[in-house]
């Protein structure tokens, strides 16, 4: 599959595994701001009003994304609230994944069975997001973002106002979206 994907219709969609079970639905996509891309998925159960699962499921155990399901090998793919709170580490540095820990590598090489170390980076919410330019002008909200459903990676982001480049951000923090500001939007 070579097209992009809307973030916004990921909401809701079934995790699958192979086997044929549905685990679990979207809730929200995680975006890791650093990579630009996708890091993974919060999760509901499949009740109507189940409410969010204590597990997330970390991109790299996406085996495909599709328009109507994403799929995953097994249901050890869900991984416990390795997405949410103040840090997470960074995918690369995962060794292993078990059903109750992720095993990462540390500063000084060492594992750590925790989840979580000092030098994580903070994942965010994008959808719904204040947009400002690096000169502090505000370029509306985020309604929506294309990816690669592929790589994860986020290509476009369709503001309230505009739709921009994703080479264009700069950083996604707890108030905004900072993008680098248009020729047009320099002083």
């Amino acid at each position: 599959m070579d097209e992009l994907m809307s973030v916004r219709c990921l909401a809701t969609l079934p995790v699958v595994t192979l086997g044929g079970d549905a685990v679990a639905h979207v809730k929200d996509a995680v975006f890791d701001p650093a990579a630009e891309r996708i890091a993974g998925f919060t999760l509901t159960g499949r009740a109507l009003w189940s409410g969010q699962l204590p597990q997330d499921l970390p991109w790299p155990a996406v085996y495909c994304l599709g328009r109507d399901a994403v799929m995953v090998r097994d249901r050890d793919a869900l991984i416990r609230r390795a997405l949410r709170g103040e840090t997470v580490t960074p995918w690369r540095d995962v060794i292993a994944v078990t059903e109750d820990r992720v095993v990462v590598r540390t500063d000084t090489g060492e594992e750590a069975g925790t989840g979580e170390t000092e030098r994580g980076t903070r994942q965010r919410d994008l959808l719904g997001c204040r947009v400002l330019t690096e000169t502090g002008e505000e370029r509306g909200t985020v309604l929506d973002a294309a990816l690669d459903p592929v790589t994860g990676r986020i290509e476009t982001i369709r503001t309230s106002l505009a739709e921009l480049r994703a080479d264009r951000m700069l950083g996604l923090g707890e108030y905004a979206l900072v993008v680098r500001a248009a020729r047009a939007d320099r002083i």
